[in-house]
């Protein structure tokens, strides 16, 4: 029954294929019989090439319309460097945290991220925002994996001097717009797969950067990319309720007393 199906599909797709044949097999037998003058053969002959020219034609507006529809799913395939582009830190969020009413900021020890928005940091604060920091546990095994990935080559030294150095500008930043209140420091002995920058995470304006953390690559050739709450909101969520996952389990910081609150995880000789 198949077998009968797919004959009949094939036929009636190549039908003026096999009536053009049919046809010339025709006048050729009656040829052959001489039932037939030169006249009649030249009229059957025009009508087999009619034929074969309305085949030739519809072939050929197929082969268009499967071109058109090739050209159209490539244009509509969405590639990887729709979303991805190469890490621009400073330039990220700069403009929209100045003017921000909140933001939250995770990573191992934002030694690049706090610098690079110092100013952008203290105009938030100084128009009441409420800013959330998400960082590493001084001298934990988080900061031995960063080790482990960084490039150039790094040194758990290294990496509490820069969470250390990145924790003390901030405090500067807050004494400076005098905010104490408005900042909250937790530290985590987990290493993320990736660093997440978000502003006004609840407004439909809100914006958020992701940026994952790759194996021995420079900072400036790191992927990144850009989540629009209003494009979207369905990743733009679940980034954000991951980080607020992260943030429950951590340890709060008091920044307020930072030196006296880092004594607290130097180890012991």
């Amino acid at each position: 029954m198949d077998l009968l199906k797919t004959a009949l599909r094939h036929t009636w797709k190549n039908f003026d294929f096999y009536l053009t044949f049919l046809g010339a097999a025709f006048v050729f037998i009656l040829k052959w019989l001489g039932r037939v003058d030169l006249e009649s053969i030249l009229s059957s002959i025009l009508a087999i090439l009619a034929l074969l020219a309305i085949s030739i034609l519809r072939n050929r507006n197929k082969q268009i319309l499967i071109d058109e529809t090739l050209v159209n799913l490539k244009d509509s395939y969405v590639t990887a460097d729709n979303f991805f582009e190469l890490y621009d830190e400073p330039n990220k969020l700069r403009n929209f945290l100045s003017d921000a009413r909140s933001a939250f900021f995770g990573g191992v020890t934002l030694h690049r991220t706090i610098p690079a928005y110092a100013r952008a940091i203290q105009k938030s604060l100084e128009r009441d925002a409420k800013l959330r920091f998400l960082l590493a546990k001084p001298y934990s095994s988080a900061l031995d994996t960063a080790v482990f990935i960084r490039e150039p080559e790094s040194s758990q030294t290294r990496e509490n001097n820069d969470l250390y150095k990145s924790m003390e500008q901030l405090v500067a930043i807050v004494k400076s717009a005098d905010k104490i209140n408005n900042v909250e420091v937790m530290t985590i002995d987990y290493f993320p797969p990736y660093a997440i920058f978000a502003v006004d995470t609840d407004s439909e304006k809100g914006i958020m950067t992701i940026v994952p953390f790759t194996f021995k690559t420079f900072t400036e050739d790191r992927p990144s990319m850009s989540l629009l709450k209003q494009r979207d909101q369905h990743w733009f969520e679940f980034f954000e309720e991951q980080f607020e996952k992260v943030w429950l389990k951590a340890d709060p910081f008091n920044l307020s007393q930072f030196k006296h609150e880092w004594k607290k995880y130097i180890p012991e000789d």
